[in-house]
């Protein structure tokens, strides 16, 4: 995974999206959405109301709002940081290290940088993917009931008046590790569900007393969106 953590992919990418006329189609530029719509006076940054729980081991997310904030406000990529830390970013299982402007401000505690995994030394290298799997965690592993960043994210889902999922495989596990099979039916969650099977849809509703479901018969009022998440953001959690 470090080797895929390059600033390219998240803009060169959809570069070629946009020149091929191509950017409201699959894959669009959801990151970009995300930071127009998180667009606002510098000094209020930070008052965005908005948590981000992820699955995901990479720190893509992280990095190109710092830097697109930056290029935005015209501001050092640390002052971007510290606003960014404002906003709840939660890792459920982890992530690949931390961000030279996250984690404690020690000059001891090894932080690694976007891009780390470069041009350096074999010994470099070993280095680096030593302290990424120090911070990482699998599903296989016993979590503890305890643990933090669950514990944080349930309580930020609990609060949350409105939820959106985005490119969740809703794995059952994943499902009862932040608590959604135990939430209440009015809660507003809406997410995408593109690439799931019909009967995976189905199979939703069985699991407890969750607010998202899949109904064929009724427009599906339940909250799962056939889209991708570019054009979800833009057509349902927009309001």
């Amino acid at each position: 995974m470090l080797p895929r953590e390059r600033t390219c992919k998240l803009v060169d990418k959809w570069r070629g999206h946009r020149a091929n006329g191509t950017d409201s189609n699959k894959g669009g530029h959801w990151y970009k959405s995300l930071a127009k719509l998180l667009q606002c006076p510098f000094e209020e940054f930070g008052n965005n109301d908005i948590s981000i729980i992820t699955f995901n081991y990479d720190r893509s997310l992280e990095h190109y709002l710092c830097t697109t904030l930056a290029k935005l406000y015209g501001k050092t990529e640390a002052e971007c940081a510290e606003k960014l830390k404002e906003i709840n970013i939660v890792h459920i299982y982890g992530q690949l290290g931390f961000l030279p402007w996250q984690g404690p401000k020690d000059p001891n505690f090894f932080k690694i940088k976007y891009e780390a995994y470069g041009p350096i030394d074999d010994r470099e290298k070993r280095i680096t993917i030593q302290y990424a799997m120090k911070y990482i965690k699998i599903m296989s592993e016993t979590i503890e009931k305890d643990d933090p960043d669950i514990e944080r994210a349930k309580k930020l889902i609990n609060e949350a008046e409105k939820t959106y999922i985005l490119g969740f495989g809703f794995h059952p596990r994943n499902i009862e590790i932040i608590g959604m099979d135990k939430l209440p039916k009015d809660k507003m969650i809406r997410g995408t569900c593109m690439g799931l099977s019909m009967q995976h849809k189905l199979d939703l509703g069985k699991l407890g007393p969750t607010c998202l479901g899949w109904d064929k018969d009724n427009n599906n009022p339940r909250g799962l969106c056939e889209m991708d998440v570019y054009d979800f953001l833009h057509n349902t959690a927009i309001e």
